[in-house]
């Protein structure tokens, strides 16, 4: 039994490795991703939707992790926790790296225009994203309450930023109609980096659940409006 359960414990480990590699790796995806839009590098755009691909073999990869333990060891207790949780979270993930491919699909619009007024707030929109998954991914792997509790607190200010980027572009469009549509693709890219804010305190929320047992709404307790 002793060696039953040291081989399983070993298998757990692998599987929260993977998820953080991959969870840090779609992190820098997202990253590279908003470098090729205000940069309008198409190169790395091009680079950044070819990393799609390796991140839904990632996805794939520890859900069959998941689906064997599952089959073979009938986990019960925190370890169920842990794999049920780690089905969630992964598919969180995924979703952020379909964000980071649509972004980066947004780069040719911005070729040969003059878009530095609309996009000035989206670096910081992305800065706060990005922080906010990776904070998510290690508080996932260290079952870490207190950072998970901080990541969906950090969810406030991104919807705020996210507002006032909404208001700022239907007002640009309103005072310069020839900008409508990269100031339609501006929208989305804002909206893009506002739900994978929403997918990070998703798994924060799995932390609370991993550590505690219970599913909690985490988020709601921060929320402004």
């Amino acid at each position: 039994m002793a060696v039953t359960r040291k081989s399983f414990d070993m298998q757990l480990k692998k599987m929260q490795e993977k998820v953080s590699v991959m969870g840090y790796f779609v992190a820098d995806m997202l990253t590279e991703a908003l470098n090729a839009v205000l940069t309008k590098d198409l190169k790395l755009a091009e680079r950044v939707i070819a990393m799609d691909d390796t991140v839904d073999e990632m996805d794939l990869e520890i859900e069959n992790m998941c689906l064997q333990m599952l089959a073979r060891q009938q986990p019960l207790g925190s370890d169920l926790r842990l794999i049920a949780a780690t089905f969630k979270v992964i598919s969180d993930i995924e979703r952020i790296g379909d964000y980071a491919e649509d972004i980066a699909k947004i780069t040719p619009v911005m070729v040969g225009k003059d878009v530095d007024e609309l996009l000035k707030s989206i670096p910081k929109l992305g800065e706060m994203a990005v922080s906010m998954i990776r904070n998510a991914v290690t508080a996932f792997i260290n079952a870490d309450v207190e950072l998970a509790h901080q990541v969906c607190k950090d969810d406030a200010p991104t919807d705020r930023l996210f507002r006032q980027i909404l208001a700022s572009t239907v007002e640009h469009i309103k005072s310069n109609p020839q900008d409508a549509e990269v100031g339609v693709y501006t929208v989305l890219l804002a909206r893009r980096l506002e739900r994978t804010a929403d997918h990070a305190t998703n798994i924060a929320e799995r932390v609370h659940y991993l550590v505690t047992g219970k599913l909690v709404q985490l988020a709601r307790f921060y929320r402004e409006f």
